[in-house]
């Protein structure tokens, strides 16, 4: 497995875990094992399709200067977090369909903190692979 993919897939693994702590910490709810049956294959599905064509390609074009690494970390961490909301609507798509006022719902706020810490995880994960390169 190339170290991409591994990124990709460790940044959605702790997005997961956030959500998890998130859904028992704001709604007491811990969810079962059929629903994370449903949740993780559309959740990863949705962060590698948005990871792919819209995150990296972003996150790769921006400046990383090795002087800066302390600005680089915080500048790929802040457009990975915002770009999170390219996988919260293409998951919001799969689940309720196409409506803009589908971000509004409570649920999307929980997707973006799954997405949100995957986008974290994964341009903080660019800064430290670039720093040892």
């Amino acid at each position: 497995m190339s170290r991409r993919w591994a990124l990709l897939i460790i940044s959605w693994a702790a997005g997961l875990a956030a959500y998890a702590a998130a859904l028992k910490g704001w709604r007491g709810e811990v969810l079962s094992i059929h629903n994370w049956m449903l949740v993780g294959p559309i959740t990863f599905g949705a962060w590698l399709s948005a990871s792919v064509f819209v995150i990296l390609p972003v996150l790769r074009r921006l400046p990383l200067r090795p002087s800066s690494y302390g600005g680089a970390a915080l500048l790929l961490a802040a457009a990975g977090s915002t770009l999170a909301i390219v996988p919260v609507w293409l998951t919001l798509v799969v689940w309720d369909g196409w409506q803009p006022r589908y971000l509004l719902s409570q649920e999307a706020g929980m997707l973006g903190v799954l997405y949100g810490t995957s986008g974290l995880v994964l341009g903080l994960s660019l800064v430290r692979s670039h720093r040892a390169a």
